[in-house]
Formats: C-alpha cells, structure tokens, sequence
C-alpha cells in the first residue's frame, strides 16, 4: 500500500511536526495538495522510501510537478516529513546548503555516514572518530555551533566538504581529522583552537589560512602536509616556528 499524507506525518517525529507547522514552511500537505492523485502518491512513497532518484525523476519528467520542485520550500518540507532537518542551521540553508541539495545529499550517503549526520544537534560538542571517514558526498559548507572537539578521521577524504569556517568554540583537531578534503576553503581558523594534532589537513590542498589563532599552543607532525596554497607566506612562517615538522611528514 503506498502512503499517504497522513502516515507521513504521524511517522515524524513530535518535534518536527511542530516545526513543519512554523510559518517559514508551507506544509508539505498544501505543496503537493494540487498535483494529480497518481503522482502525489508516487511522490510520497519516494519521500517515504528514500528514492531520491524516483523524486528527482519526476521533476525532471512532470510538468506539473516542475514548479513545485523548482520552490525551495517543497525540500524544506520534505526534509522535515523524513526528520532529516537538522536543528542547527536555518531551515532556508539547512547545512549551509539548498534544501534540495542536502536532500540529495542524505540520500547518497551510506547508513552509516547518513546516521552521522542525522545525529548532529544544536548541542553536540564532539564529532566522534571515523563518524564521516570517505564520506565523498558530504558537501556541507558549516558545522553544529558549539563543537569543541573534532575526533580522529572524523572527515578523512570527504573530498566534497567545503566549510567556510569551523565553529569558534572548536579546541581541538585530532589526527587526520580533515585528511583529504581537497575543497577546504577555510582562510582562518577559529579564535579557540588550541591543538591541532598530526596530518590533521594532510593533502588540504585549497586551505588558504593566513594567520594562527592566538591560543593555538600546539602543531604536531605533518599537520599542513600537501596544503600547497600555504607555503612560502606569512602563514607558513608563524607555522614553522611553533613546529618546523608541521609541513613534513615521516
């Protein structure tokens, strides 16, 4: 049987059904009220099975569906129908990404990586080791505002993760926390930072850093190796003379 309207919000959790009713989202009843029976069934068993493929088929095919999918509220409203709208960003830029684009985004990823994310709140402060290890899709641009600490590999090779900064009560970044992630942008680091441990942004290769925080004590082995935009600069100066390994690895 396929599902309707009124299973989807009975299924979502009590906290996001009382967001979906907030006036920044139109509901997802009213979004989807107007399009012929058929396809609105189609459209909520997409949303119920996670086949993002189906629903991103359908606006690309259905006329009738193609102004709602072009409204960034209709994913708005989808996200909180699934419980995949997080609490620590605007519902306008959930990760700091269109609400379709994180859609898509949660969609791809395997369970594992999707349970990560789905798990971050407002009051997280750690990220744990591995949470995000190859996750290729993460294309977050920010993170939970009161993070204090980054585990080891907890984004090791997210190729796609482009933070424009990290939050400003971060103190530690552990090994190979951001090992390989080829789109960092970041061109400072956040005022709290105390330690960054070994190859912490090995191969970091568009980091574009230009001054150290004023309570960072600590820069391990290999910390900045590979991230060619840094070296010969003011940056890699200060660098060196807190380690003068920082750039080199064994």
């Amino acid at each position: 049987m396929l599902p309707s309207l009124t299973s989807l919000h009975v299924d979502t959790p009590k906290r996001l059904r009382s967001e979906a009713s907030t006036k920044d989202v139109t509901p997802l009843d009213d979004m989807l009220e107007s399009l012929q029976p058929e396809l609105r069934e189609f459209v909520l068993l997409a949303l119920a099975v996670k086949d993002c493929k189906g629903l991103n088929g359908i606006c690309q095919v259905n006329h009738q569906f193609d102004e709602i999918c072009k409204d960034p509220l209709f994913w708005q409203s989808a996200l909180r129908a699934k419980g995949w709208m997080p609490d620590w960003s605007e519902p306008s830029s959930p990760g700091g990404m269109t609400p379709r684009a994180y859609f898509e985004m949660v969609c791809t990823m395997n369970e594992p990586h999707q349970a990560a994310l789905l798990a971050l709140r407002r009051d997280t402060t750690t990220i744990e080791a591995v949470a995000f290890d190859g996750c290729t899709s993460l294309a977050l641009t920010h993170l939970p505002p009161n993070l204090t600490t980054i585990e080891a590999y907890a984004f090791r090779g997210c190729m796609s993760l482009a933070l424009t900064h990290l939050p400003p009560h971060l103190t530690t970044i552990e090994e190979r926390a951001f090992a390989g992630c080829t789109s960092l942008t970041l061109t400072h680091l956040p005022p709290n930072l105390i330690t960054i441990e070994v190859y912490a942004f090995w191969g970091c290769t568009s980091l574009a850093l230009t001054h150290l925080p004023p309570n960072l004590t600590t820069i391990e082995l290999g910390a900045f190796l590979g991230c060619e935009q840094l070296f010969g600069g003011a940056f890699e100066v200060a660098v060196l003379a807190m380690n003068e390994d920082a750039f080199v690895g064994i």
